[in-house]
């Protein structure tokens, strides 16, 4: 599923991660909230890779505030 031309052309223009697939949201959302991801103590790459993913694209302050 793609969404309409104009949606499509302003989510590129944004920074919001996109997801296309042949699923609905629905589907998607609900399989999305099953993945669990690891990381080893000992992985300082993907530990490193973490930090900067979630610096860099959450909001620890809304998040804090509720």
């Amino acid at each position: 599923m793609r969404p309409d031309s104009t949606i499509l052309s302003l989510l590129l223009k944004s920074t919001i991660p996109v997801l296309f697939t042949d699923e609905d949201t629905f589907t998607v959302a609900a399989k999305m909230k099953d993945l669990h991801f690891k990381i080893r103590a000992d992985d300082r790459d993907k530990i490193a890779r973490t930090y900067e993913l979630l610096k860099d694209n959450v909001n620890i302050d809304a998040i804090i505030q509720g």
